[in-house]
């Protein structure tokens, strides 16, 4: 109770701190604040004010780099001064003075002009004084010199460029010199302002009396000074010094603004101390209702951590609570009887060390869950007894960075999927082993059909011609030319189904010949230029061995023409001891082996899958080397036949 007493207190005494402190603190902070934009937007300006310079000295080389003034600043003639100095143009570039010079300092031309009100004034004659033959503003020595800036005179202040004439192509020999001018009046103020949303104004170093101009520029220290006065509250004011063309003051620019983010400021503290005042109101009453519903929450929280606790005990998963970088914080009773080990001799230990360094899960610190990502494991874990078991892991993190792991014993699992993959390896065995039966008994009906069914009718349709020949014509004449197109049609029969039961080619020219014959069917049907090649004289080999190989090779072929993007294969056979060892290769775009379905079983059809268990039936073994974008290549090794004068 004194707890919750003293802590109300100290809320209370925060609050009023702030609200006496706060005020203070925020106008000197706001008032910082209002003195670094004031000096920004100083900055501005006269960055402005000089980009104004620029943009005049940009129009003025426009006129000084122009075959028209290169030759009028020579001939002077009149069409140059009428066709392109017309009153608008003075208007439109805002102009007050234009003038030509050529290289004696003599004025070919000169135009005083108010743009404001679109009339023709005099040259000032305090300017003319600065463009004397020989002045500084009348020297050009060379095709790239130009100046740009200030002029100060007692009928203003002048934005003025001197600039070399110069052919169209801003090439020499200088011919004179040409000079724009504007006067940094009030409208030419008020239109800069307005580009900084700011009142602007320029005090001359020629100051008419009102201005104590020199009581103003001791205060700046150096050209590059800033001087803020605050008026009142609801103006303050900034100086900067402006040089002029030659080096010397041109005058002060001067920026006003309103003061309107102390105003604000101080409106913002009468409403925080409102919303503080509000604020300790609401924080008492909420302190009374909080006190006596603090016990009911307290109770519940018994209640529930109860209850938690209960379920992580009963649960079927191990749980374990680990800290950000996979150390065991706490477990239940169910971790304990998967690993082994009791509560004690896991606490702290990190959750990789109950896994062997050969075991699969040794890489488990490299896979911690971030952010919402949840982590599945499976691997076997050694118990503190040396027997092993597998487990399935999921880990997640939480929203305070720690993390949780559930385990599950799936050993029976594991034993059922490793009974399930040796009942499917019997299973191929057996039907490769069918798959053979089936060729031999496929090659003796052949055999049987070609050897002694075909010869049969043969000679039975030869005796039926010998009757008939023997007898001469007769009723029976049309029965037996339909008995004869039977026998005929019967041995077609024959031979055909001899031919798809038993490939002649294949049983007889052997197994090189028939490949050959397969890349020219699969270049006619499907462009597929196939390239064959031998290292070695026929090898003797089985009709099942030479079968198999050859209905891989064919459905490898398949797959190139349909899948590799390439026209180009090709296969090489070769012998290594007693093993013949065929390679079917392609460039073409390869795939990721991993996740391919080339090597897993099929429903129906020959299939890689279903000629690798038969080739390993019969001895010899079949691999795939691939990857995507480097090609494929398979190759094919099968036992040679050792007993080669036996009947195949």
């Amino acid at each position: 109770m004194k707890i919750r007493v003293g802590s109300a207190f100290g809320v209370v005494c925060i609050i009023a701190l702030l609200c006496i402190g706060l005020p203070v603190i925020s106008f000197k902070s706001f008032a910082l604040i209002e003195r670094q934009e004031l000096e920004n937007d100083l900055k501005q300006s006269l960055n402005i004010l000089n980009a104004e310079i620029q943009q005049l000295s940009t129009t003025a080389g426009d006129y000084s780099g122009w075959d028209e003034t290169y030759r009028f600043v020579q001939d002077e003639n009149e069409q140059y001064i009428t066709t392109s100095l017309g009153e608008s143009i003075y208007t439109k570039l805002r102009l007050n003075v234009f003038m030509v010079f050529n290289n004696d300092g003599r004025m070919v031309f000169g135009r005083g002009h108010d743009y404001h009100r679109k009339i023709r004034e005099p040259i000032p004659g305090n300017l003319l004084r600065h463009l004397s033959p020989g002045s500084y503003l009348l020297r050009h020595n060379a095709t790239d010199h130009s100046l740009a800036g200030l002029i100060t005179i007692p009928e203003g202040t002048i934005l003025i460029v001197s600039l070399p004439i110069l052919t169209g192509e801003y090439q020499g020999p200088i011919k004179g010199t040409l000079v724009m001018g504007r006067f940094l009046d009030g409208p030419e103020l008020k239109r800069i302002g307005s580009l900084v949303q700011h009142n602007l104004s320029f005090i001359s170093s020629v100051a008419p009396a009102g201005y104590d101009y020199a009581k103003m520029r001791s205060r700046l220290k150096s050209k590059d000074s800033v001087q803020i006065d605050i008026e009142d509250s609801n103006s303050i004011t900034g100086y900067a010094l402006v040089p002029d063309i030659f080096g010397k003051d041109a005058g002060i620019l001067m920026v006003n603004k309103s003061r309107k983010l102390i105003s604000q400021a101080k409106l913002a503290t009468w409403l925080f101390i409102i919303i503080c005042g509000s604020s300790l109101s609401l924080f008492v009453i909420y302190f009374l209702l909080a006190r006596k519903r603090l016990h009911t929450v307290r109770h519940i929280e018994k209640l529930s951590s109860e209850r938690l606790q209960a379920i992580i005990d009963l649960a079927v998963d191990g749980i374990f609570i680990l800290d950000g970088k996979g150390s065991i914080l706490s477990v239940n009773s169910r971790a304990c009887e998967i690993t082994g080990l009791g509560k004690a001799e896991m606490e702290h230990m990190q959750l990789d060390s109950l896994f062997k360094e050969n075991d699969e899960y040794h890489s488990f610190h490299l896979s911690l869950p971030t952010g919402e990502d949840t982590v599945a494991l499976e691997s076997s874990l050694t118990r503190k007894d040396g027997s092993t078991v597998f487990v399935e892991m999921r880990i997640k993190q939480m929203p305070d960075a720690s993390l949780q792991c559930f385990m599950r014993d799936i050993s029976e699992r594991k034993a059922l999927e490793q009974g399930l993959i040796e009942q499917r390896d019997i299973i191929s065995s057996m039907a490769a082993e069918l798959s053979i039966a089936e060729e031999r008994e496929r090659c003796r009906i052949a055999g049987e059909l070609h050897d002694q069914v075909a010869p049969t009718l043969l000679l039975g349709k030869m005796k039926l011609n010998s009757m008939i020949a023997a007898n001469g014509p007769c009723e029976c004449e049309p029965t037996t030319v339909e008995v004869e197109a039977l026998i005929d049609r019967a041995v077609q029969d024959i031979r055909s189904l001899t031919f798809q039961m038993r490939p002649p080619i294949l049983a007889n020219a052997g197994l090189e010949a028939a490949l050959k014959w397969l890349g020219e069917e699969f270049e006619g049907n499907y462009g597929l230029e196939t390239a064959i090649s031998s290292d070695a004289s026929p090898i003797p080999l089985t009709y099942e061995t030479r079968s198999t190989i050859f209905q891989i090779v064919r459905e490898l072929l398949l797959n190139i023409a349909k899948h590799s993007g390439t026209k180009q294969a090709g296969i090489y056979i070769s012998r290594q001891d007693d093993m013949i060892v065929v390679t079917v290769s392609d460039q073409g775009k390869g795939f990721d082996i991993a996740k391919s379905t080339l090597l897993k079983p099929k429903s129906g059809g020959f299939g890689i899958f279903n000629s690798q268990k038969k080739i390993e039936f019969l001895g010899g073994r079949l691999a795939i080397v691939s990857a995507p974008g480097a090609g494929t290549s398979v190759t094919i090794s099968a036992p040679i036949d050792l007993k080669p004068n036996e009947e195949k």
